[in-house]
Protein backbone atom coordinates (compact mmCIF):
# COMPACT_ATOMS: atom_id res chain seq x y z
CA UNK A 1 0.00 0.00 0.00
CA UNK A 2 1.51 3.31 -1.14
CA UNK A 3 0.64 6.36 0.95
CA UNK A 4 1.83 9.95 1.24
CA UNK A 5 1.88 11.92 4.47
CA UNK A 6 3.36 15.22 5.62
CA UNK A 7 6.67 13.50 6.42
CA UNK A 8 7.12 10.78 3.77
CA UNK A 9 5.97 8.84 0.75
CA UNK A 10 5.91 5.19 1.83
CA UNK A 11 4.88 1.77 0.61
CA UNK A 12 4.16 -1.02 3.09
CA UNK A 13 3.32 -4.70 2.77
CA UNK A 14 1.98 -6.54 5.81
CA UNK A 15 1.98 -10.30 6.43
CA UNK A 16 0.08 -12.47 8.91
CA UNK A 17 1.93 -15.70 9.78
CA UNK A 18 -0.03 -18.88 9.10
CA UNK A 19 0.53 -22.47 10.23
CA UNK A 20 3.27 -23.00 7.65
CA UNK A 21 5.12 -19.92 8.91
CA UNK A 22 4.89 -20.97 12.55
CA UNK A 23 6.31 -24.37 11.67
CA UNK A 24 9.38 -22.69 10.18
CA UNK A 25 12.10 -20.78 11.95
CA UNK A 26 11.58 -17.38 10.38
CA UNK A 27 8.73 -15.47 8.76
CA UNK A 28 8.13 -11.99 7.31
CA UNK A 29 6.03 -9.44 9.18
CA UNK A 30 6.35 -6.23 7.15
CA UNK A 31 8.27 -5.05 4.11
CA UNK A 32 8.40 -1.45 2.95
CA UNK A 33 10.29 1.51 1.55
CA UNK A 34 10.02 5.27 1.71
CA UNK A 35 11.26 8.64 0.60
CA UNK A 36 11.32 10.97 3.56
CA UNK A 37 10.54 14.67 3.57
CA UNK A 38 12.17 17.42 5.62
CA UNK A 39 11.25 17.01 9.26
CA UNK A 40 10.93 13.22 9.03
CA UNK A 41 11.12 11.88 12.59
CA UNK A 42 10.03 8.51 13.99
CA UNK A 43 9.79 7.52 17.65
CA UNK A 44 10.51 6.86 20.28
CA UNK A 45 8.69 3.61 19.63
CA UNK A 46 9.09 -0.12 20.20
CA UNK A 47 7.86 -3.10 18.18
CA UNK A 48 7.31 -6.79 19.09
CA UNK A 49 9.41 -8.12 16.18
CA UNK A 50 12.72 -7.46 14.39
CA UNK A 51 13.03 -4.78 11.72
CA UNK A 52 16.10 -4.13 9.56
CA UNK A 53 16.22 -0.64 7.99
CA UNK A 54 18.57 -0.11 5.04
CA UNK A 55 19.64 3.39 3.97
CA UNK A 56 19.44 3.74 0.19
CA UNK A 57 20.08 7.49 0.01
CA UNK A 58 20.61 10.45 2.33
CA UNK A 59 21.45 10.32 6.02
CA UNK A 60 19.56 9.14 9.10
CA UNK A 61 20.33 9.67 12.76
CA UNK A 62 19.51 6.58 14.78
CA UNK A 63 19.04 6.72 18.57
CA UNK A 64 19.23 3.23 20.10
CA UNK A 65 18.98 4.13 23.78
CA UNK A 66 22.60 3.94 24.83
CA UNK A 67 23.95 5.96 21.91
CA UNK A 68 23.29 7.78 18.68
CA UNK A 69 24.83 7.16 15.28
CA UNK A 70 24.57 8.80 11.86
CA UNK A 71 24.11 6.34 9.01
CA UNK A 72 24.46 6.86 5.25
CA UNK A 73 23.88 4.93 2.05
CA UNK A 74 24.82 1.25 2.46
CA UNK A 75 24.41 1.31 6.26
CA UNK A 76 21.58 -0.33 8.14
CA UNK A 77 20.14 -0.48 11.63
CA UNK A 78 17.88 -2.94 13.42
CA UNK A 79 14.99 -2.38 15.77
CA UNK A 80 15.05 -5.28 18.24
CA UNK A 81 11.76 -6.38 19.83
CA UNK A 82 10.71 -4.74 23.07
CA UNK A 83 13.25 -1.89 22.95
CA UNK A 84 12.58 1.76 22.21
CA UNK A 85 14.25 3.51 19.26
CA UNK A 86 14.08 6.82 17.42
CA UNK A 87 15.38 7.85 14.01
CA UNK A 88 15.19 11.01 11.94
CA UNK A 89 16.39 12.50 8.68
CA UNK A 90 19.21 14.97 9.17
CA UNK A 91 18.17 18.47 8.05
CA UNK A 92 19.56 20.06 4.89
CA UNK A 93 20.71 16.72 3.41
CA UNK A 94 19.64 14.69 0.40
CA UNK A 95 16.19 13.13 0.81
CA UNK A 96 16.38 10.07 3.03
CA UNK A 97 15.33 6.83 1.33
CA UNK A 98 15.11 3.57 3.22
CA UNK A 99 13.91 0.00 2.77
CA UNK A 100 12.81 -2.08 5.76
CA UNK A 101 12.42 -5.81 6.21
CA UNK A 102 10.62 -6.85 9.40
CA UNK A 103 10.47 -10.48 10.52
CA UNK A 104 10.05 -12.77 13.49
CA UNK A 105 10.49 -16.41 14.49
CA UNK A 106 12.67 -18.63 16.69
CA UNK A 107 15.65 -18.30 14.33
CA UNK A 108 15.64 -14.51 14.36
CA UNK A 109 17.86 -14.02 17.40
CA UNK A 110 20.46 -16.48 16.09
CA UNK A 111 20.49 -14.73 12.72
CA UNK A 112 21.09 -11.42 14.48
CA UNK A 113 24.15 -12.91 16.18
CA UNK A 114 25.43 -14.22 12.84
CA UNK A 115 25.37 -10.73 11.34
CA UNK A 116 26.86 -9.26 14.56
CA UNK A 117 23.84 -7.21 15.57
CA UNK A 118 23.10 -6.90 19.27
CA UNK A 119 21.52 -4.53 21.76
CA UNK A 120 24.77 -2.63 22.34
CA UNK A 121 25.30 -1.87 18.65
CA UNK A 122 22.15 -2.55 16.59
CA UNK A 123 23.59 -1.12 13.36
CA UNK A 124 26.26 -1.69 10.71
CA UNK A 125 28.19 0.78 8.60
CA UNK A 126 29.02 -0.92 5.30
CA UNK A 127 29.90 -0.07 1.73
CA UNK A 128 26.87 -0.20 -0.59
CA UNK A 129 26.56 -3.64 -2.20
CA UNK A 130 24.66 -3.93 -5.51
CA UNK A 131 23.71 -7.55 -4.86
CA UNK A 132 22.20 -6.61 -1.48
CA UNK A 133 20.16 -3.82 -3.06
CA UNK A 134 18.92 -6.26 -5.70
CA UNK A 135 17.78 -8.70 -3.00
CA UNK A 136 15.87 -5.92 -1.23
CA UNK A 137 14.16 -4.95 -4.48
CA UNK A 138 13.22 -8.58 -5.13
CA UNK A 139 11.83 -8.94 -1.60
CA UNK A 140 9.57 -5.94 -2.16
CA UNK A 141 8.38 -7.37 -5.47
CA UNK A 142 7.69 -10.76 -3.88
CA UNK A 143 5.45 -9.08 -1.29
CA UNK A 144 2.87 -8.28 -3.95
CA UNK A 145 1.84 -11.91 -4.50
CA UNK A 146 -0.16 -14.31 -2.34
CA UNK A 147 0.42 -17.56 -4.23
CA UNK A 148 2.48 -20.25 -2.42
CA UNK A 149 5.24 -19.65 -4.98
CA UNK A 150 5.46 -16.03 -3.78
CA UNK A 151 5.68 -17.22 -0.17
CA UNK A 152 8.54 -19.58 -1.05
CA UNK A 153 10.25 -16.78 -2.98
CA UNK A 154 10.06 -14.53 0.10
CA UNK A 155 11.63 -17.23 2.26
CA UNK A 156 14.41 -17.81 -0.26
CA UNK A 157 15.17 -14.10 -0.52
CA UNK A 158 14.98 -13.54 3.22
CA UNK A 159 17.65 -16.15 3.87
CA UNK A 160 19.68 -14.80 0.95
CA UNK A 161 19.57 -11.38 2.59
CA UNK A 162 21.11 -12.75 5.78
CA UNK A 163 23.72 -14.65 3.79
CA UNK A 164 24.73 -11.40 2.14
CA UNK A 165 24.86 -9.59 5.49
CA UNK A 166 27.15 -12.22 7.02
CA UNK A 167 30.79 -11.23 6.91
CA UNK A 168 32.82 -14.31 6.02
CA UNK A 169 36.23 -14.26 7.71
CA UNK A 170 39.33 -15.51 5.97
CA UNK A 171 40.27 -19.19 6.35
CA UNK A 172 43.23 -18.37 8.60
CA UNK A 173 41.07 -16.21 10.83
CA UNK A 174 38.50 -18.99 11.17
CA UNK A 175 41.11 -21.48 12.31
CA UNK A 176 42.50 -19.04 14.85
CA UNK A 177 39.17 -18.01 16.36
CA UNK A 178 37.56 -21.48 16.40
CA UNK A 179 39.43 -24.11 18.35
CA UNK A 180 39.24 -27.90 18.02
CA UNK A 181 36.74 -28.12 20.90
CA UNK A 182 34.28 -26.45 18.53
CA UNK A 183 35.01 -28.04 15.18
CA UNK A 184 35.95 -31.61 16.18
CA UNK A 185 32.39 -32.39 17.42
CA UNK A 186 31.07 -30.89 14.18
CA UNK A 187 33.38 -33.10 12.13
CA UNK A 188 32.22 -36.19 14.03
CA UNK A 189 28.59 -35.28 13.49
CA UNK A 190 29.28 -34.78 9.79
CA UNK A 191 30.89 -38.21 9.49
CA UNK A 192 28.09 -39.89 11.44
CA UNK A 193 25.53 -38.28 9.16
CA UNK A 194 27.25 -38.92 5.82
CA UNK A 195 29.39 -42.05 6.21
CA UNK A 196 26.98 -43.77 3.81
CA UNK A 197 28.07 -41.38 1.07
CA UNK A 198 31.37 -41.59 -0.86
CA UNK A 199 33.01 -38.90 1.27
CA UNK A 200 36.63 -38.58 2.31
CA UNK A 201 38.49 -36.53 4.89
CA UNK A 202 38.79 -33.62 2.47
CA UNK A 203 34.99 -33.38 2.48
CA UNK A 204 35.00 -33.27 6.27
CA UNK A 205 37.73 -30.64 6.57
CA UNK A 206 36.03 -28.49 3.93
CA UNK A 207 32.76 -28.72 5.83
CA UNK A 208 34.24 -27.40 9.07
CA UNK A 209 36.50 -24.88 7.32
CA UNK A 210 39.84 -26.17 8.60
CA UNK A 211 42.91 -27.15 6.58
CA UNK A 212 43.01 -30.91 6.05
CA UNK A 213 46.46 -31.51 7.57
CA UNK A 214 45.69 -29.33 10.61
CA UNK A 215 42.34 -31.07 11.05
CA UNK A 216 43.84 -34.59 10.85
CA UNK A 217 46.61 -33.76 13.34
CA UNK A 218 44.36 -32.25 16.01
CA UNK A 219 41.56 -34.80 15.49
CA UNK A 220 44.05 -37.61 16.11
CA UNK A 221 45.41 -35.86 19.22
CA UNK A 222 41.96 -35.31 20.72
CA UNK A 223 40.15 -38.51 19.70
CA UNK A 224 43.05 -40.97 19.69
CA UNK A 225 42.38 -42.18 16.16
CA UNK A 226 42.92 -40.44 12.84
CA UNK A 227 39.79 -39.25 11.00
CA UNK A 228 40.24 -41.72 8.12
CA UNK A 229 40.19 -44.63 10.55
CA UNK A 230 37.25 -43.09 12.42
CA UNK A 231 35.24 -42.87 9.20
CA UNK A 232 36.24 -46.44 8.29
CA UNK A 233 35.12 -47.67 11.72
CA UNK A 234 31.70 -46.07 11.28
CA UNK A 235 31.25 -47.84 7.96
CA UNK A 236 32.51 -51.20 9.14
CA UNK A 237 30.37 -51.24 12.31
CA UNK A 238 27.29 -50.42 10.26
CA UNK A 239 28.27 -53.06 7.69
CA UNK A 240 28.48 -55.71 10.38
CA UNK A 241 25.06 -54.73 11.77
CA UNK A 242 23.49 -54.92 8.33
CA UNK A 243 25.10 -58.28 7.56
CA UNK A 244 24.04 -59.88 10.81
CA UNK A 245 20.60 -58.34 11.27
CA UNK A 246 19.24 -57.94 7.73
CA UNK A 247 19.06 -60.00 4.55
CA UNK A 248 20.34 -57.18 2.33
CA UNK A 249 22.82 -58.27 -0.30
CA UNK A 250 26.53 -57.52 -0.09
CA UNK A 251 26.21 -55.26 -3.13
CA UNK A 252 23.34 -53.33 -1.53
CA UNK A 253 25.36 -52.86 1.67
CA UNK A 254 28.46 -51.89 -0.31
CA UNK A 255 26.70 -49.12 -2.24
CA UNK A 256 24.83 -47.96 0.89
CA UNK A 257 28.13 -47.35 2.68
CA UNK A 258 29.84 -45.27 0.03
CA UNK A 259 31.81 -48.00 -1.74
CA UNK A 260 31.94 -48.08 -5.53
CA UNK A 261 31.25 -51.83 -5.78
CA UNK A 262 31.07 -55.06 -3.79
CA UNK A 263 34.71 -55.93 -4.51
CA UNK A 264 36.15 -52.80 -2.86
CA UNK A 265 33.79 -53.23 0.09
CA UNK A 266 34.67 -56.91 0.56
CA UNK A 267 38.37 -56.07 0.49
CA UNK A 268 37.95 -53.28 3.09
CA UNK A 269 35.74 -55.49 5.29
CA UNK A 270 38.26 -58.32 5.20
CA UNK A 271 41.14 -56.01 6.11
CA UNK A 272 39.15 -54.62 9.04
CA UNK A 273 37.59 -57.78 10.51
CA UNK A 274 39.89 -60.52 9.15
CA UNK A 275 36.96 -62.34 7.54
CA UNK A 276 34.69 -61.93 4.56
CA UNK A 277 31.20 -60.43 4.63
CA UNK A 278 29.75 -63.89 3.93
CA UNK A 279 31.59 -65.38 6.91
CA UNK A 280 30.44 -62.53 9.14
CA UNK A 281 26.83 -63.17 8.09
CA UNK A 282 27.15 -66.86 9.02
CA UNK A 283 28.48 -65.90 12.48
CA UNK A 284 25.32 -64.02 13.52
Amino acid sequence: MREESASEIAENFFFVPDEFDHQSGLWPVRFGSNTAKQGYNVGPRSIPYYSLHFVRNGQVEFDYGTGTVQLVEGDFFCMLPGHSYSYRMLPHTHPLQMTWIAFDGPQANRLMSWINIDLGAPFKQKQPAPELQLTLEQLLRSARGQHPSHKLKRYTLLYRLFEQLCETPAQEELELTRGPNEWIPKSIEYMKTHYGEPIGIKHVSDHIGVHRAHFSKLFTEHIGINPSDYLRRLRMEQALRLLQHTSRSVLDISLSLGYADATSFTRAFGQYYGRSPSQARLDR
